[in-house]
């Protein structure tokens, strides 16, 4: 992806993506694949694409790009209560997982996504984002 954006930039364009680190929602992670049934998890892919500086950094230099920058962020959202942490990661990405399981088993799994957060009093949520950006030659 990033050799052939570095292919159609302009010369001295700027090519910059941002992407999930390797601990973005990890608490979430760990829920889904302890609450989900192995059959609906076998042979999926993981569904974003966790990289770190070191792999951003390499990914830029193999592209040909120069003055290459990586930066990453991490912080973590606290929530009041777990079961609010469980309701925001629900509504924002959380139920993406449900969208492979089938509708009969579906509202078990979400119970017990819900009940490992509730269990280990779970009411933060890391973030990771690493940004990157680096110059074609003219």
């Amino acid at each position: 992806m990033i050799r052939e954006m570095a292919r159609v930039a302009k010369p001295g364009g700027i090519v910059a993506i941002s992407t999930h680190g390797p601990t973005h929602y990890a608490e979430l992670s760990e829920a889904v694949f302890g609450a989900v049934p192995k059959r609906y998890m076998l042979g999926r892919r993981i569904l974003y694409w966790p990289r770190g500086r070191e792999d951003m950094q390499s990914f830029f230099r193999a592209a040909g790009l120069s003055e290459v920058k990586v930066k990453q962020a991490i912080w973590k959202d606290e929530f009041q209560s777990s079961d609010d942490m469980y309701e925001f990661v629900a509504s924002s990405t959380g139920n993406f997982y449900a969208s492979f399981i089938s509708d009969k088993a579906i509202n078990s799994v979400l119970r017990e996504i819900r009940r490992y957060f509730v269990d280990r009093k779970i009411q933060t949520i890391t973030l990771d984002v690493v940004y990157a950006y680096g110059r074609k030659a003219d």
